[in-house]
């Protein structure tokens, strides 16, 4: 048989009045907790039936009253004290001493942390102080009268829990929780008022107060009226989290301004060193982290790690928060490689804003690459121009591997026209085509990594053929042939390979017994090329860096300049 807590349950869920005042009448508690985990009037501050509540409050109310003036046997005898004695000191008060700690503690150091929220709790002394004759009371005494208040008002709450309206169901949450969650400010309003044993600052379980879970919830109507009602707007949870820290987590920019008017600290710090701006950031609400950073959030603090709230919007693409962080006086941390991280998004007006702000072009990360081989890497011709255009050094090597921006073109690139433009940017700023590198040069390194479409466009660049790599102990036509690509063994012929740099026997190459590409290697090792292909290597030879360039503009007709720049094979 269900209990009558559980049919008062029932009933509120369905909005009955009459029934709910039935289930009282009949011993109802609702102030206790049923199966469910919930007390009556949890469930009714929840739901934000306000008849109901009030009922359930003020039937609590009267059955704590009446316990406590008709029970003679558990009647509390008030505290008092006696002035006739001559020592008026004796006895005034009492004292709270903690054995594990120091005397020297208790010394003239400074005040512990969080004090300056304590109030004097003057609900309490309404009922009883004020109706003293407070000029002819010591101050003493009145303190002792505020302490044997509490005291005499809690002795019942002591004895029964189930009479305490304030108290914590089985989720860790009251009435006066439920009613904030659900939105309900009426019911908020009424138990502030209405109940001194509800605080306006009582956090639940995990130690959220009121405020935080309004400002979660976004509900600035609930949340202008806990302010009003003075809640603590710099009270902190487990995580150390003010109720501005959530609000500029889920971007509630007009609570972010309340609570700012109300005093909330921007500058406050969780348990991993985050400000509410590195909360608004980290969740990409750009309204909120506007204006935090007018309100005067410090914007050079370093988090756990050393992050920074720069750090955090170039990471999540937040264009114009970097711009107002940088104008506004937050500096870059160039070990923090913002230009890299920029490139990796392909986020152009992110790149200038940083150079702007004062990134260095040839910072190295971690891998040994600068911002323009990081743009290589993600095929990325715009950045790659500006970075150029603003002064970053084109043969730059990375000190791990010695390679240069355009080895890594060649890694990275394997469409032939995007490898083209590269190659030609590149080479417009005074890019080496024939760098080495612990891999070797751009030519050999190509072939070796399989690029071959980008090998014959080096080749028809002006890449040097016979340029060894000794520690390869191979040379360029015999990768090519191995490879078994017609196209670059001609290439590297008709581009001036001199036979005498083959390491191995040429009959080594033939593979098969029928094999035309040998053949034609071997036809030309054995005679001199035509006149015209050694006039052409003749003339390629003599025009040094971007050879293509320099072929167009030459005043010679259109065929002999494809036949000059190899187009023809």
């Amino acid at each position: 048989m269900e209990s009558y807590e559980e049919l008062l349950i029932e009933a509120i869920n369905n909005d009955d009045l009459k029934c709910s005042q039935y289930w009282l009448s009949k011993g109802a508690n609702p102030n206790k907790i049923s199966s469910s985990g919930r007390t009556p009037l949890g469930v009714a501050a929840q739901h934000g039936n306000f008849n109901i509540l009030r009922l359930l409050a003020e039937n609590q109310r009267s059955a704590i009253k009446y316990k406590s003036d008709n029970d003679p046997c558990k009647q509390h005898k008030p505290l008092k004290l006696d002035f006739t004695h001559k020592n008026q000191n004796r006895n005034i008060g009492y004292f709270v001493v903690c054995k594990d700690i120091d005397e020297a503690e208790f010394g003239d150091g400074p005040t512990p942390e969080g004090m300056e929220a304590l109030e004097w709790d003057m609900e309490v002394t309404d009922d009883n102080l004020l109706n003293d004759n407070l000029c002819s009371t010591p101050p003493e005494a009145r303190i002792y009268k505020w302490y044997a208040d509490v005291l005499n008002r809690t002795a019942i709450v002591l004895e029964s829990p189930e009479n305490d309206i304030a108290r914590f169901d089985k989720n860790g949450l009251n009435a006066l929780h439920y009613a904030v969650i659900g939105c309900h400010c009426d019911i908020v309003e009424y138990l502030l008022d209405n109940f001194k044993e509800i605080s306006v600052n009582q956090s639940d379980a995990d130690m959220f107060s009121p405020l935080h879970m309004a400002a979660l919830n976004g509900d600035s109507r609930m949340v202008k009226l806990l302010l009003g009602k003075r809640a603590n707007v710099q009270f902190m949870n487990r995580q150390k989290h003010t109720p501005l820290h959530l609000a500029a987590q889920k971007g509630y920019a007009d609570i972010i301004n309340l609570l700012i008017e109300h005093g909330a600290n921007v500058n406050a710090h969780d348990l991993h060193d985050c400000s509410p701006l590195s909360l608004a950031i980290l969740s990409c609400h750009e309204d909120a982290a506007e204006i935090l950073i007018r309100k005067g959030t410090r914007l050079n603090h370093e988090e756990f790690c050393g992050i920074t709230v720069v750090y955090r919007a170039v990471w999540n693409n937040m264009i114009n928060i970097t711009r107002a962080l940088l104008e506004g006086g937050a500096k870059i941390i160039q070990s923090q490689y913002l230009l890299h991280t920029a490139i990796r998004n392909n986020n152009y007006e992110m790149v200038k804003i940083l150079h702007k702000g004062g990134a260095i072009l040839n910072v190295r990360d971690e891998q040994g690459h600068t911002p323009l081989m990081m743009a290589c890497v993600y095929n990325n011709f715009q950045i790659s121009k500006y970075l150029l255009k603003n002064g970053a050094p084109v043969n730059t090597r990375n000190e791990l591997t010695g390679l240069t921006a355009l080895h890594i073109c060649v890694d990275s690139i394997r469409d032939p026209r995007t490898f083209e433009v590269f190659l030609e940017l590149l080479l417009s700023y005074g890019a080496d085509i024939n760098a080495g590198s612990f891999m070797g040069n751009i030519l050999f390194h190509a072939i070796m990594a399989g690029n071959l479409n980008a090998a014959c466009t080096l080749i028809k660049y002006g890449a040097d053929v016979n340029l060894r790599e000794e520690r390869g102990f191979v040379d360029n036509l015999t990768l090519a042939k191995n490879n078994d690509n017609a196209e670059l063994v001609k290439l590297i012929i008709y581009a001036g390979f001199n036979f005498s740099n083959m390491l191995f026997d040429m009959k080594c190459l033939k593979t098969k017994s029928e094999d035309p590409l040998y053949d034609f290697m071997a036809c030309v090792s054995a005679k001199p090329l035509p006149l015209r292909d050694m006039c052409r290597i003749r003339i390629r030879q003599m025009l040094s860096g971007n050879i293509i360039q320099k072929i167009y503009l030459l005043p010679l007709p259109t065929v002999l300049k494809k036949f000059l720049a190899l187009e023809e094979l």
